[in-house]
């Protein structure tokens, strides 16, 4: 919605060239994890230029011991990526061939001559997703033979090839397919193919025995906001489909390698950042941001959320590592906004809860003092304060703090205007750096 029609692009684009990009990221950041909208770490990179790296908030918030970009977390499936990436090494080098059938390599499993290994990649084997299985516990040690007693006894979902449908089991039989096709574990083999050749040496998968003094302490968030230290995954269970730890620094190695193609060729990354019968590729969710492509892989796993996101237009990268068991999705729009210069950007704010008696104080209609004949009409909806303007518009107010609201869709705060009664008469608006002042006409 857009209140303030007024406004020339001139002087947005004035205030908005008073920071520069990287200035505008991190002023972002800051807001996002002062309203408890995240916390982690941060890295953009744009035509390789670090713009920014930076940590934000705590890496342990019982000890306030704050993160910084040595901090360790779990990426949960982002592992997929370096697996998958494994098995095309693998491939290039002749082990393998992706469009063989599992009945090669695992002729005692029942469906295996009906699906390739291309379908593991894809997510369009139809195998059940064995973390979904009751027989599945996070905290548990799990055993391969665990993973077969789960899937031997479950249907395909539907026929292979058919569809997409996205599965962690997928992934497990990959990383088994790594370890019987090389005789080594499935770590060493991560280590050997992608660790060792880009650097990345504070990066592994046993998280729970993992002791250092960058370790992220994993959280959920109970509904009144607090942070509740979370359980920590087994990485015998997530293995090769979400085991993977790592810093915000190794995974800018990881993006260089790919750019380089410092592991696999760079006509076999462009298959696999190319989607087959869904929004998936070899390990690769294929996505677009504002009409632009992007390659990205998102991950969750107890107490952490992480998101990779590599945007080919504007020759940039950005990963967002959340200590918390929320998507970083806030920080993520935030980034895209600034990289791709959408001007008026919705900066965080602590939103605190809102008498319903003090929303009724607000109703009303309200008019935009001077020639323009721009009004907005405000109403309480869903217990939110609800406004709808000329030719339509509508959006809600967040309370901020006493008579001070803002949006979300964008950078715009409203405060309200009382007279010595205390009825409220109208309000000023104010948009990168300029005030509008409305009068309350009825």
């Amino acid at each position: 919605m857009k209140l303030f029609f007024t406004l020339s692009l001139s002087i947005v684009v004035y205030f908005l060239s008073a920071q520069t990009t990287a200035e505008k990221l991190d002023t972002f950041m800051t807001a996002a994890c002062r309203a408890q909208e995240f916390n982690g770490v941060v890295l953009v990179v744009r035509n390789d230029s670090v713009l920014l790296s930076k940590g934000y908030g705590w890496r342990d918030f019982e000890n306030k011991i704050p993160h910084n970009t040595n901090s360790i977390f779990q990426v949960g499936s982002i592992t997929k990526t370096f697996t998958a990436t494994a098995i095309l090494f693998l491939q290039e080098h002749g082990k393998l061939d992706i469009n063989e059938y599992l009945s090669k390599y695992f002729p005692d499993y029942k469906y295996a001559n009906k699906i390739r290994i291309r379908n593991l990649l894809t997510h369009t084997s139809g195998i059940f997703n064995y973390t979904s299985d009751k027989l599945y516990n996070p905290q548990k040690p799990f055993s391969h033979q665990d993973f077969w007693t789960i899937i031997n006894n479950k249907p395909l979902e539907f026929e292979p090839d058919s569809k997409y449908e996205y599965s962690n089991a997928n992934y497990f039989l990959l990383g088994l397919l790594i370890e019987k096709i090389t005789g080594k574990s499935y770590e060493q083999n991560i280590k050997e193919i992608i660790f060792q050749k880009t650097g990345m040496k504070h990066s592994g998968f046993d998280f729970v025995n993992l002791i250092s003094p960058y370790k992220s302490v994993g959280y959920d968030i109970d509904k009144d906001g607090n942070h509740i230290r979370s359980i920590i995954a087994d990485s015998s269970g997530t293995y090769a489909a979400g085991s993977l730890y790592t810093t915000i620094g190794d995974l800018y190695l990881w993006y260089k390698a790919l750019k380089e193609n410092l592991i696999i060729s760079e006509s076999t990354f462009k298959q696999a950042v190319t989607a087959y019968k869904g929004p998936y590729g070899f390990g690769w969710q294929i996505d677009s941001a504002y009409r632009h492509p992007q390659w990205k892989h998102d991950g969750g796993i107890m107490g952490f959320a992480a998101s990779y996101r590599n945007l080919p237009d504007e020759n940039a990268c950005f990963i967002v590592l959340r200590n918390e068991s929320l998507y970083p999705s806030v920080a993520s729009i935030g980034v895209f906004s600034i990289l791709y210069g959408i001007p008026n950007h919705y900066i965080p704010r602590l939103v605190i809860p809102v008498d319903p008696a003090e929303l009724k104080e607000y109703v009303g209609k309200y008019k935009l003092e001077g020639p323009q004949n721009y009004e907005i009409d405000l109403s309480v909806k869903d217990g939110l304060l609800h406004s709808t303007a000329t030719g339509g518009l509508e959006d809600n107010f967040f309370k901020e703090k006493k008579d001070t609201y803002f949006l979300k869709s964008y950078d715009c705060q409203f405060v309200f205007i009382r007279n010595n009664k205390g009825k409220v008469t109208g309000f000023n608006g104010y948009l990168n750096g300029q005030s509008y002042n409305y009068k309350k006409v009825d």
